[in-house]
């Protein structure tokens, strides 16, 4: 029997992964939802600032915490500013779609870190 820590990495991709669909859920609630929420602007930040880098950083397999924090906020706005850009050049500028598009790549890399699983050094 695999302790309960062990099988909490290996089923569900760790709590990064976790936390990132998890902003990804509350931000498509938030603005899709339509809320006129205080919060709204925080939780969009947040999203922005930590959703679609953090699973695809954990696809690495980094070993210092720090680095994949750096990695996963600086990946996660380069992608931000990829998906705006792409969608100004194709000539549909829409701030929903590209949300859209940014929560499409936050649940498929942790999807993506869950069908590939831990590393053979274990720091996943």
């Amino acid at each position: 029997m695999m302790p309960r820590q062990a099988v909490s990495k290996e089923a569900v991709g760790g709590w990064p992964s976790i936390v990132a669909v998890a902003s990804a859920a509350a931000v498509a609630i938030t603005v899709y939802g339509d809320l006129d929420n205080p919060l709204r602007p925080a939780v969009v930040l947040w999203f922005l600032l930590a959703g679609p880098g953090t699973p695809l950083v954990r696809l690495l397999h980094l070993a210092d915490p720090l680095t994949e924090v750096a990695i996963a906020v600086a990946l996660s706005l380069a992608l931000a500013m990829l998906v705006s850009v792409a969608l100004l050049f194709a000539g549909a500028p829409s701030s929903a779609l590209a949300l859209a598009v940014l929560i499409a790549i936050t649940v498929m890399g942790s999807a993506a870190h869950l069908a590939v699983g831990p590393s053979a050094g274990g720091s996943s």
